[in-house]
């Protein structure tokens, strides 16, 4: 895809507006990551599209600029996930290697080649044994910075003669010892594939090809702790995203979608991550109000929505709170930022409540709204202050 210098600049003018710790973009991968830092990212994972296995609609994956990018926004320490197999048709095209080798030519250094192996896989072969698997090769920006190990259940544990100081002469010299209840993980990692396999989100599902929710939540949890960077540039059904969501790091993912055609032309569709963790169209939230850049949409779909709405005030609750929200035109002093304000002129008073619809005090709307986004939590509101503690913003 070519692009004149002036859209080229404007493209990566809004890549940086848009550098955020938890976002999502549409668009081309390069492009975006062209506006992004030198040394942000923590972990990478993503798995590109390849050997033409499927059709995206026209999109045309650039490999060589796209891995140049990955390396230069990686932090040194920085790990990138690359999950890829081969086209097998006459033969395999062995383009996971040649891309492999191609890492490692540009600075990254192959700290393992793991496999990905699916359960139940339903595609044989007539003249060779059933393809099952795909390569993860993990790719180092010098010495990977984070390794947590993940450990699983031994099938048998206790004291027993093990096999000890094995020699050239090959005998086994056996001494007693004993096995632990855990172990480390093989680098081969298997996972079921399919609906109730991959995921329970029907709507994630219909993207042809997803990762499973446990394999990303294992590299994420493996290559990265908490509060660090995680970015798929073509996360597709966003599986990625919502594993670093759920496990406490920021994210930064790309999609690049077309719906049906209208006018001849193809339709973006944006899909962005509701409270409840799952990426959805976003015709799946109810429009809000429109403001000088368009439509602003509520970030609670319209499921979880109604789930919301069933925790309104009672109705005797509602009633009391009318006669004690200040009339408009009143002056009012806000109990929490202590600002004072005229109602329905230079602030909005709302009625607080509590999420089983007791309401608690008339509050302006901005705290109102800083409450939420905190959850009503203690320790949320605590974690706060102590950031700014520490960063010297207040005292």
């Amino acid at each position: 895809m070519s692009i004149d210098k002036e859209t080229n600049r404007k493209m990566n003018k809004k890549a940086k507006e848009n550098h955020k710790k938890r976002s999502l973009f549409v668009g081309d991968c390069v492009d975006f990551m062209r506006g992004m830092r030198e040394g942000t990212v923590d972990l990478t994972i993503t798995s590109p599209p390849y050997d033409d296995l499927r059709n995206y609609n026209g999109y045309s994956f650039d490999f060589e600029k796209t891995a140049k990018e990955i390396y230069r926004i990686t932090k040194n320490g920085g790990v990138c996930v690359w999950v890829v197999g081969d086209k097998i048709n006459g033969g395999r095209t062995l383009t996971s290697f040649r891309q492999c080798l191609y890492f490692q030519e540009i600075g990254f250094s192959i700290h393992d080649v793991m496999i990905y192996q699916k359960k139940n896989t339903p595609f044989m072969r007539a003249n060779a044994y059933t393809n099952c698997y795909e390569y993860m090769f993990i790719l180092a920006k010098g010495k990977p910075a984070v390794f947590n190990l993940i450990k699983q259940k031994t099938v048998r544990h206790g004291k027993e003669m093990l096999v000890a100081r094995k020699t050239a002469n090959g005998v086994n010299n056996k001494v007693l010892g004993e096995l632990k209840k855990e172990k480390t993980k093989t680098n081969i990692w298997q996972y079921a594939v399919g609906l109730g396999g991959t995921t329970f989100d029907k709507e994630a599902f219909k993207h042809t090809a997803m990762f499973p929710e446990s394999f990303t939540k294992d590299h994420i949890l493996s290559w990265s702790n908490k509060g660090d960077l995680v970015f798929d540039p073509m996360c597709g059904a966003g599986t990625t995203c919502k594993q670093a969501l759920i496990n406490e790091r920021n994210y930064i993912g790309g999609i690049y979608k077309t719906g049906k055609k209208q006018n001849g032309k193809m339709q973006k569709i944006k899909r962005v991550v509701c409270v409840c963790h799952c990426l959805m169209d976003i015709e799946q939230f109810a429009k809000n109000q429109n403001n000088i850049h368009g439509i602003v949409r509520r970030p609670s779909c319209r499921q979880c929505r109604s789930d919301i709405d069933k925790r309104a005030p009672k109705t005797n609750q509602a009633k009391r709170a009318e006669k004690e929200r200040p009339q408009k035109g009143m002056p009012f002093l806000c109990p929490i930022c202590r600002k004072r304000s005229i109602v329905g002129i230079t602030a909005k008073v709302v009625a607080e409540t509590h999420h089983t619809g007791d309401i608690r005090d008339i509050i302006c709307d901005s705290c109102n709204t800083g409450l939420g986004r905190f959850k009503n939590g203690k320790n949320y509101l605590n974690n706060a202050i102590t950031y700014l503690e520490q960063r010297g913003v207040c005292k």
